[in-house]
């Protein structure tokens, strides 16, 4: 099992005259839930490995305690991402990185949540983001290790309208010597500082 793991399910045969179980687990950090054949435990981050035991019982007896059954608890890895709070610019690239450490190696990747579409690679560790549309996007980035182990983060990408230059209307058929033409450039949106320059030939 995988520490911080929740849900795994336990059960044992019928016992004769038995109207309930009583279950046990040597370690620390395991809580079992139910008392009939089939129960479910929830492993805590800092759980130990442990023995599991159970023995029937009916209210007048308990019945024979079984045979001590091992479960060995395995390290989650952990998981960052970097940036720790991207911000890109419309239609730019962005590098994300996710950061597993821990568990017991050997690790797949995979990256999900809304923002997940923008991605050039939902399978590797370090995949480009780029969306040519302003807003807030989640990234859920999940690691598991050669023991099935899990860890996740999650991060929100800010994108920010890139703004759009505007050069005025295209001035057609002007002949050698005639008057000087003004040109005139405006911003269509998104935010910028600075002074703009003109280039070309």
């Amino acid at each position: 099992v995988c520490s911080g793991g929740t849900g795994y399910s336990f059960s044992v045969a019928a016992v004769a005259n038995a109207t309930s179980y009583k279950w046990n687990y040597s370690g620390t950090g395991v809580t079992v839930n139910g008392t009939d054949g089939t129960v479910t435990l929830d492993f805590a981050s800092n759980a130990t490995s442990g023995n599991l035991t159970v023995q029937g019982t009916n209210g007048c007896a308990d019945g024979v305690i079984s045979a001590p059954f091992a479960v060995t608890v395995n390290a989650s890895p952990s998981a960052t991402i970097a940036p720790a709070s991207p911000v890109v610019c419309s239609g730019a690239q962005l590098n994300m990185s996710g950061q597993p450490t821990g568990g017991s190696g050997g690790y797949s990747h995979a990256w999900s949540g809304v923002g997940a579409g923008s991605l050039n690679n939902v399978s590797i560790v370090n995949p480009l983001f780029a969306n040519a549309a302003a807003g807030d996007y989640e990234l859920i980035y999940t690691v598991t290790d050669s023991k099935g182990c899990v860890g996740t983060a999650v991060t929100n990408v800010h994108v920010n309208p890139a703004p759009v230059a505007n050069a005025g209307p295209d001035a057609i058929g002007i002949c050698t010597g005639t008057a000087q033409i003004t040109m005139s450039g405006a911003s269509a949106g998104g935010s910028y500082s600075g002074t703009p320059t003109w280039s070309g030939t």
